[in-house]
C-alpha cells in the first residue's frame, strides 16, 4: 500500500493535464516517446500507466514536467483509489456534465480537494504544493501523524 501510494504521489506530482484521456477497457503495455528507460520516473510511470491510472497524450507522449490541474489530480486519486465513495458537493464551478464531474466530487468527499468559502472547486487551476499535501494527508493513516511516528 505505501509503495502505491508514493508511486500515485510520484505521478501526480509529475503527471500533466493530458494523462486524463478515456483508457480503453483492452490496456496494452503502454510506452509514451518522451519517457525512456533512462528516465528518473520511468518505473512509476510505468506502473501508474499499466495499471491504467495515466495514460498520456493521444500524440504518445506523457511530458512528464508540465504542470498539473486540480481536476487530473482528483481523477489520478479516483482511478488509483477507485473504492472511495462518489459523494455528491456544491461546486459552483462544475456540473454534471463534466467529464471529471465523478472523479471531482470523490476527491471533495475523501478530503482530497477542497472548494473555497464560496464553494468553488477551480478544478482547471494548478495545484499548489499546499492543496498537494491535503490530498496526502487524507491519504495517510491517522498513526503517521501521531508524535514519534517516522515522517514521510
Amino acid at each position: 500500500m505505501k509503495r502505491m501510494l508514493l508511486s500515485v504521489v510520484f505521478i501526480v506530482l509529475l503527471a500533466v493535464p493530458s494523462i486524463m484521456a478515456p483508457i480503453s477497457a483492452e490496456a496494452k503495455v503502454k510506452t509514451f516517446n518522451d519517457v525512456q528507460a533512462t528516465h528518473a520516473n520511468y518505473t512509476e510511470i510505468m506502473e501508474m500507466a499499466n495499471k491504467g491510472i495515466i495514460s498520456g497524450y493521444p500524440d504518445g507522449t506523457f511530458k512528464p514536467n508540465q504542470k498539473i490541474s486540480r481536476k487530473h489530480v482528483a481523477t489520478l486519486l479516483s482511478r488509483a483509489f477507485p473504492e472511495k465513495p462518489v459523494r455528491l458537493y456544491r461546486a459552483e464551478d462544475l456540473n454534471k456534465s463534466d467529464p471529471y464531474y465523478n472523479d471531482i466530487m470523490r476527491a471533495l468527499g475523501s478530503d482530497w480537494l477542497r472548494t473555497t468559502s464560496t464553494f468553488k472547486v477551480r478544478p482547471n487551476d494548478n495545484m499548489t504544493r499546499g492543496e498537494m499535501a491535503i490530498a496526502l494527508g487524507a491519504l495517510l493513516p491517522d498513526d503517521m501523524y501521531k508524535a514519534g511516528s517516522k515522517k514521510v
